[in-house]
């Protein structure tokens, strides 16, 4: 029988990405899937090239670091390396100096749990799960941001006499002081001040003011007669005159009067004892028309002499307070218990020289406490805050533009608050914003989206009730997808859609090398269009998974192994990172084949190929790799596996001359038979490229066995 001739099988390009979990049979095989990949990338379409390297630009810190981010202050044009460092039990935050390349110390003594960071109104704002929100803007550091102190004006009749009462400490207590200033039962000539309660919603502090009183000052006429001999006399309101015998008494003329101007405007008529006076008349108020008479009627012993009259005796007198505002301030600073509760001070535009007025029972608003979260995101010109420990379901949003302003009810504000599944028994794990597909809310067994465009429209929905999120510290967007890790794969969601998951190719590493207990720990970041993936391993140092969106393939890389990512602005294309209890940070995006000054292992492995005729043995004869040149010389070394027998393996090693951006063919002679046959590129000389373009074989099919 002839020998047949020999046929090509062609794999035309090597960045099909890394395939570990689904079977072979289902392959194309000439769609360049690979088996194996360490520190390979994909940025360019058909050419596999090494990773970006890394490097260390600062210096070490005594601790362990804690979480790390870039702030960019766009009103100078300025920007930070800002790290979080655990030392001798407390966190501590501080920034890059770059004029004197050292770290400086932002604030110490805090929290020790992991923060997290967002630049939002020129401004680095801080959560951490177990303290206030903070901010730092290059200068100050504000440790309580969203408190706010509760307050009460007056609103006094007159002027000079308006009073602010701020509560001294920030938060909602401040809402449970109540004040009243009331009338005194008696004339008193000193203010006082009283307190009760617990200052609790269910026992506010009652403030309660008494201020200085006079009583009331009633209207009082004297009736002079002179001594008459005889006679008579009239007396009343223009409207009315009573006649009265020259000798009527007291009595008499109490009860004339009170005919004339009502029993209850009389209050009493009483003789005289004063030179210049007959009868006192009390009025009772103020009366329309004073008292007049017409003494013609009466007889004296010398007329020429006698003068009688109605005058004068006591001007009204409402009853009034008389404390001013200043005197009110005076006497509440006075008392411990106010003044450790309160800041009293007059309006603007006051002088606290008024009289102040009664006033009901009134209580200081607008007290708010500090806001506390675990978890920052963007959205639609505000900051959201979620992952409150004691209140893992509440998600809040601040006021547009204003990180410090997170009550909704202040005035102004269109800050909200809103419940995520609060009866599904589970926390908020994370949050990712999706540009117009709204906000990806994680938590532990499901996924919720918020959407809308404004606080009156905002609406929390179910996405998903099957998977959830593990951290905020997975979640990245690469638009127009989410991606995130869940506990039992890698997804990504795109608005309007299910989440897809996009892990199957890669499966089997995920659930048998990476560490499903410490799952929580991993994090990612975004270059370009990758989604880099640090994930704890079973052993040695973080696995790290790349998914580069555009392609919907996986490579593996060494590192970065870090916990903690970046931006960083200095370097395009580049980030920072920092691993797990580290002490340095590190660069990556620095020149390719190199960590750290030392060169780093390159390789792929083809999947097994067989022609597409796996029941046949074949004769493989050679086998052709073609690698696009560089500048510079770079090594390379093949290892040709025949069925997975590693004792039966075919190697060489070759350098592929400098001559940059042309094609390479290697020729190794196989002249073996199998039925499958593995093949391993590999590059470890430090170069900073090395580019497997295509494998193609020859082979004879030798019939089934």
């Amino acid at each position: 029988m002839p020998e047949q001739e020999l046929r090509i099988h062609r794999v035309n390009n090597l960045d099909g990405g890394l395939i570990s979990s689904i079977s072979s049979r289902l392959l194309d095989q000439s769609a360049g899937m690979v088996g194996d990949i360490r520190n390979l990338s994909f940025d360019y379409p058909g050419i596999v090239n090494k990773r970006r390297g890394t490097e260390n630009i600062f210096s070490s810190i005594t601790g362990a670091i804690k979480g790390l981010f870039e702030f960019e202050k766009t009103s100078d044009n300025t920007s930070y390396v800002v790290i979080a460092v655990e030392h001798e039990g407390s966190l501590s935050y501080l920034y890059w100096d770059v004029d004197t390349s050292e770290w400086v110390s932002i604030i110490g003594g805090l929290n020790t749990a992991e923060p997290d960071f967002a630049s939002f109104a020129d401004q680095l704002v801080i959560a951490n799960p177990e303290e206030s929100l903070a901010s730092w803007d290059g200068d100050t550091f504000s440790s309580t941001l969203g408190a706010a102190k509760a307050k009460l004006e007056t609103f006094f009749v007159y002027s000079n006499n308006d009073l602010i009462f701020t509560a001294k400490e920030a938060g909602v207590n401040g809402n449970y002081i109540r004040i009243k200033i009331i009338e005194p039962e008696v004339d008193t000539a000193t203010p006082s001040v009283a307190t009760e309660g617990a200052q609790t919603s269910a026992s506010p502090l009652l403030i309660t003011i008494t201020p200085a009183w006079n009583d009331v000052v009633p209207h009082k006429m004297k009736l002079f007669l002179d001594s008459p001999t005889g006679g008579q006399y009239q007396i009343g309101d223009p409207f009315g005159y009573r006649l009265l015998d020259y000798d009527a008494t007291a009595a008499t003329i109490e009860t004339k009067l009170k005919e004339v101007y009502g029993s209850d405007k009389i209050t009493s008529v009483e003789t005289s004892v004063e030179v210049d006076a007959d009868f006192i008349i009390t009025f009772n108020g103020v009366v329309n028309s004073y008292l007049r008479a017409d003494f013609s009627g009466l007889e004296y012993a010398d007329p020429e002499t006698a003068s009688p009259e109605v005058s004068e005796e006591q001007e009204y007198q409402d009853s009034e307070i008389v404390s001013t505002a200043n005197e009110i301030k005076a006497m509440l600073e006075a008392d411990a218990t106010v003044n450790n509760l309160l800041d009293i001070e007059n309006i603007s535009g006051s002088d606290g020289s008024g009289v102040v007025t009664t006033m009901r029972e009134r209580a200081l608003t607008g007290g708010y406490d500090a806001v506390k979260g675990a978890y920052l995101e963007l959205f639609r010109g505000r900051l959201l805050l979620a992952g409150d420990s004691d209140d893992p379901n509440l998600l809040k949003g601040s006021h547009t533009g204003d990180p410090s302003l997170w009550d909704p009810s202040a005035s102004g504000s269109n800050a909200f608050e809103m419940y995520v599944g609060p009866d599904d028994g589970t926390s908020i794990t994370g949050l990712l914003e999706l540009g117009d597909g709204g906000v990806l809310i994680g938590k532990h067994k499901s996924i919720y989206g918020l959407f809308g465009y404004t606080r009156d429209n905002f609406v929390v929905d179910l996405v998903d009730s099957q998977r959830g999120v593990v951290n905020h510290a997975s979640m990245a967007f690469v638009k127009p997808y989410g991606l995130f890790v869940s506990s039992s794969a890698v997804y990504r969601y795109e608005a309007g859609s299910i989440p897809e998951n996009i892990s199957i190719p890669i499966q089997e590493i995920f659930e048998e090398e990476v560490d499903q207990t410490k799952l929580d720990q991993c994090s990612a970041v975004v270059r370009d269009r990758e989604y880099i993936l640090s994930l704890p391993a079973k052993e040695g140092d973080n696995i790290v998974l790349v998914y580069y969106v555009d392609g919907n393939r996986w490579t593996r890389w060494s590192e970065p192994t870090g916990k903690y990512f970046s931006d960083y602005s200095t370097v395009k294309d580049g980030f920072l990172y920092a691993p797990e209890e580290g002490t340095q940070v590190v660069l990556f995006g620095s020149d390719r084949g190199k960590d750290k000054g030392t060169a780093f292992e390159s390789y792929l492995t083809t999947v097994e190929l067989d022609a597409g005729l796996p029941e046949i043995d074949k004769y493989f004869g050679d086998l052709y790799i073609i690698f696009r040149t560089a500048e510079e010389d770079y090594n390379v070394s093949v290892e040709v596996t025949l069925n997975d027998n590693y004792n039966n393996v075919i190697a060489t090693e070759e350098v592929i001359p400098g001559n940059s951006r042309k094609q390479k063919v290697l020729r190794v002679v196989v002249g073996r038979e199998a039925r499958f046959m593995e093949v391993t590129v590999r590059n470890e000389d430090g170069s900073k490229d090395f580019n497997p373009l295509a494998v193609l074989f020859t082979y004879r099919n030798m019939g089934v066995l």
